[in-house]
């Protein structure tokens, strides 16, 4: 299961349904769903029961797709291991990669900027499974 935070974005959620499927997809795991801590479904604890009830005979797996420990890391872990998660991920943290993947945003950002005159503290919103997939290339 790969659980992140939830949004009221649909996109953003969408995202994280095609990492899932993308994990998938590459296989390793007989199934891979997404689930959100809050704004969206299923539930960690929903879809860990989902995964038991479909695989009783394997171990339930959670990714947890977070940056940092707190309270949607906590939304994460504890209803997974009361619904009967073997392990939970720990949150990303100070990961390397992920600071690296924040630089070049940052930097792409400002190219942006700089190219069509975006005014200073505007976002821009590269989506992260480009990203995700830029990076791999």
């Amino acid at each position: 299961m790969l659980a992140a935070a939830g949004s009221s974005d649909p996109r953003a959620n969408a995202t994280v349904a095609a990492l899932a499927a993308g994990w998938q997809a590459r296989g390793g795991w007989r199934r891979v769903v997404p689930a959100y801590a809050s704004a969206a479904g299923p539930s960690p604890g929903e879809a860990v029961r989902a995964l038991r009830a479909s695989a009783a005979d394997g171990p339930v797996v959670v990714a947890s797709y977070l940056l940092a420990p707190g309270y949607f890391a906590d939304k994460i872990r504890d209803p997974a291991l009361e619904a009967g998660a073997d392990v939970v991920s720990a949150a990303l943290g100070a990961a390397p990669e992920v600071a690296d993947v924040i630089l070049d945003r940052y930097q792409e950002a400002r190219r942006i900027a700089e190219i069509t005159r975006v005014p200073v503290g505007a976002e821009l919103s590269v989506p992260i499974v480009a990203r995700a997939q830029l990076s791999r290339t």
